[in-house]
Order: structure tokens, then sequence, then C-alpha cells
């Protein structure tokens, strides 16, 4: 493999480990997950050291108090409230 070839493997490594960092990056909103909560019949309990104590009157789940919460942990947040629902 000559000098461009390595080149352009490389540069096309980078542009496929950048796409793959966006999918994981993407921040949700705090806002975004209370609402979604909301809407399956969740609401807000109590206030924690660092989170907030989400509740269906059954279950709790803590929520962190940041202003942006991590994509895959608000999916899984979402996915535990899911299952509970019948």
């Amino acid at each position: 493999m000559n000098k461009t070839n390595q080149h352009v493997v490389f540069s096309l490594q980078m542009l496929l480990d950048t796409e793959h960092l966006k999918v994981y990056i993407h921040d949700m909103k705090r806002k975004e997950l209370e609402k979604a909560l909301i809407k399956r019949g969740w609401w807000f309990l109590r206030h924690g050291g660092r989170h907030d104590i989400w509740t269906d009157g059954n279950r709790q789940e803590p929520i962190p108090r940041h202003a942006e919460i991590n994509e895959k942990l608000a999916r899984s947040i979402l996915r535990k409230v899911k299952k509970g629902r019948k």
C-alpha cells in the first residue's frame, strides 16, 4: 500500500470513528427526559443528594440533576420506566 492509499484509509478510519462518537455523545436535555417521564405517568418525588427521585407510585428512579444527560443513560432510564407499564 502506497502513502496515498494509507492516507485515504487513515482518513476514512478517522471519519468512521468520528461518526461512531457522534452516535454516543449526543446528550438528552433533562427537561426532555422529564417530559417523557410525565407522559408515562411518572412524577417528581423528592430531591436526593445529586439526583432527583421520580416515581410512578410503586417504583422509584433516580434522575441525574444535570442540564444534559448522556443519551445511553436516558434510554436506559426510559426502558426501565417502560417495562413496568401494563
